[in-house]
């Protein structure tokens, strides 16, 4: 959009949902028009690039079981309540979402899943994940 390169990534809708197209000619002189807007997605590429930063350190020095264990808090978080997180809740995530979002294989996601499913921390069901003990996964690893 901005720079006229191609697309970093694609999204695949879950759900029935109208979408606008916004082409490049109509969208540059409309931010030229507006400064208020130019500095607001300049906001907004750089949380999304500290956060792409910070995936990537993550991604290079942290174990997998930490980077799960903080994606899982993190998703479970967007999903509760304003007033907290109280388990059990239920996150629909797939194991390959998971092992997408924190740079790992599906298969280590799910050997670790497994793990904690033994401990009784959560239970997996079909592109589910049940947290009954979140307080377990926001302990340091």
């Amino acid at each position: 959009m901005f720079d006229g390169g191609e697309r970093t990534a694609d999204a695949i809708a879950i759900n029935d949902c109208n979408l606008l197209v916004v082409d490049q000619r109509d969208f540059i002189p409309f931010l030229k028009s507006r400064g208020d807007l130019c500095i607001a997605f300049l906001r907004l590429l750089s949380q999304r690039l500290r956060h792409t930063d910070e995936l990537v350190e993550a991604a290079m020095f942290e174990p997998l079981e930490s980077r799960l264990a903080k994606t899982l808090v993190r998703l479970a978080s967007e999903a509760g309540s304003g007033n907290g997180v109280e388990p059990p809740l239920q996150l629909r995530v797939s194991q390959q979402e998971l092992a997408g979002m924190i740079g790992a294989s599906r298969e280590k996601v799910n050997k670790q899943l497994r793990v904690w499913q033994r401990a009784g921390l959560l239970e997996l069901a079909k592109r589910r994940v049940v947290i009954r003990d979140i307080g377990a996964l926001q302990e340091p690893i």
